[in-house]
């Protein structure tokens, strides 16, 4: 079993949402996870827990997964916790991602 943690300044990920808009999202977000994003009506701070939820990921797969923030997809089902999947193989990973004023923190299991 390997385990992944990431914490994120949430001021400095929405000061980028806020500097560069849409270009911010497509740097790590897939084109379907912005609609869904989008849709849900989510905030600034659920965009913090997704960044960390991936960073959280490629944390978890260690140095030979070669994976990069686009290559995780985070998936809602049925408005329930997130689950995050690689998208080149297919491998789910579990994730919980938890929200502060100030920091986002997400953990990442996978194995």
């Amino acid at each position: 079993m390997k385990v992944g943690v990431d914490i994120v300044e949430n001021g400095r990920v929405i000061k980028l949402y806020k500097l560069q808009g849409e270009k911010f999202l497509d740097k790590f977000l897939t084109r379907e996870e912005i609609k869904v994003w989008t849709r849900r009506g989510a905030g600034t701070r659920s965009l913090c827990g997704i960044f960390a939820a991936k960073e959280a990921v490629i944390k978890a797969m260690g140095p030979g997964g070669k994976i990069n923030l686009k290559q995780v997809r985070i998936i809602y089902k049925n408005d329930k916790a997130p689950t995050a999947v690689i998208i080149k193989s297919g491998v789910k990973v579990a994730v919980s991602i938890s929200h502060e004023t100030r920091y986002s923190v997400a953990i990442a299991i996978c194995g």
